[in-house]
């Protein structure tokens, strides 16, 4: 259900899109920096057959596998937050363009070129991670910002987009730090510091987690087993 403001108020706003952006023009975008240099931004876009609507709140709320942060490159606060997601385990995605607190769709006002740029900066950043982060391991995808409720001015959403960040869950055993050194994980909406005693509990997790498909399996087994050595008794 989209809730807020309409879409011709949320044009009005001044902010629309104007979320600060920094553009690294020292960073070495070359092949070896990008996930994919094959594709570029557009390509990516048009491959994610999605879209956000104008003014719409979104469904989730910031949570264990949901943070949303104002884009001023790739920062502390969101390497923070990706390191988080990556020694929890579970994945997440790291939202631009939505309004803290509200859940309200904003959008970010790119170009192509910034995009490229946006993506290349968050490549050079998960590469600075301690192990370096492996591009198999996230997407930096942009999702297009469309008036879902009317059709006019459209030209004022072109170059809109919410930017995702997508860590992807995977098995982990490995503990990620930050290129300042910092070790995080994730607890409900926060980035927690890692301490000798939350490595231990999130390493006992993810045992738990890697193993528990076959406990169960292994019950499963027990108790058929129990019940064919009942019907010959």
């Amino acid at each position: 259900k989209r809730q807020g403001f309409g879409p011709n108020e949320w044009i009005s706003r001044p902010t629309l899109g104007m979320l600060p952006l920094v553009l690294l023009e020292d960073v070495n975008c070359d092949d070896g920096n990008r996930q994919n240099p094959s594709v570029n931004s557009d390509m990516a876009m048009s491959l994610e057959e999605r879209v956000y609507c104008l003014g719409e709140t979104v469904e989730w709320s910031v949570d264990e596998t949901h943070e949303i942060r104002d884009w001023k490159g790739p920062e502390k606060k969101t390497a923070r937050t990706a390191c988080a997601f990556l020694n929890t385990g579970r994945g997440g995605t790291v939202y631009y363009g939505i309004e803290q607190g509200t859940g309200h769709v904003l959008g970010l006002r790119v170009t192509r070129r910034q995009r490229d740029a946006l993506r290349c900066s968050v490549d050079v950043l998960l590469k600075a991670f301690q192990p370096s982060v492996l591009p198999d391991n996230y997407t930096v995808s942009f999702v297009p910002v469309r008036l879902c409720e009317s059709t006019d001015g459209l030209s004022s959403t072109k170059n809109l987009y919410v930017v995702e960040i997508h860590i992807k869950r995977f098995a982990g055993g490995i503990i990620y730090c930050t290129p300042s050194g910092g070790c995080y994980i994730r607890k409900g909406t926060q980035d927690a510091e890692l301490t000798a005693q939350l490595v231990r509990d999130n390493t006992l997790r993810l045992e738990e987690q890697r193993y528990a498909s076959q406990i169960r399996s292994l019950k499963a087994d027990i108790a058929t087993l129990k019940r064919t050595r009942q019907l010959f008794k």
